[in-house]
């Protein structure tokens, strides 16, 4: 019974804690800026521990292949939390809202 009262104790706690610091809200979301990421492939190499069954033995191989990148389209928001602290972040969109953010930003548009 003592047990109970304890883990019941620190739960109410853990509530309080959680319910006093809260987590911060967005008050503002303002897109600043946007980007076009064009397609393209990349070579990569990864490294691999293989064994040799003729050796008996493990071997570090090199792991030789290409990656494909497809187009893609960012807005970089910047969001303004009610506690005053600021953070950004790239987000991909579509083409659509991409086009309309060019056009706000830089009072231009892109086919």
């Amino acid at each position: 019974m003592k047990l109970r009262n304890i883990l019941t104790s620190i739960l109410i706690l853990y509530l309080l804690v959680l319910l006093l610091t809260g987590c911060a809200e967005v008050v503002k979301d303002t897109v600043i800026d946007c980007r076009h990421n064009e397609a393209y492939t990349e070579t990569v190499t990864d490294y691999e521990n293989k064994y040799n069954v003729m050796s008996d033995d493990w071997q570090y191989v090199a792991n030789v292949h290409t990656v494909y990148h497809p187009e893609s389209y960012e807005l970089y928001h910047e969001y303004t939390y009610d506690d005053g602290s600021v953070s950004r972040v790239w987000k991909e969109c579509t083409h659509k809202e991409y086009l309309e953010i060019m056009g706000e930003l830089y009072g231009q548009t892109d086919n």
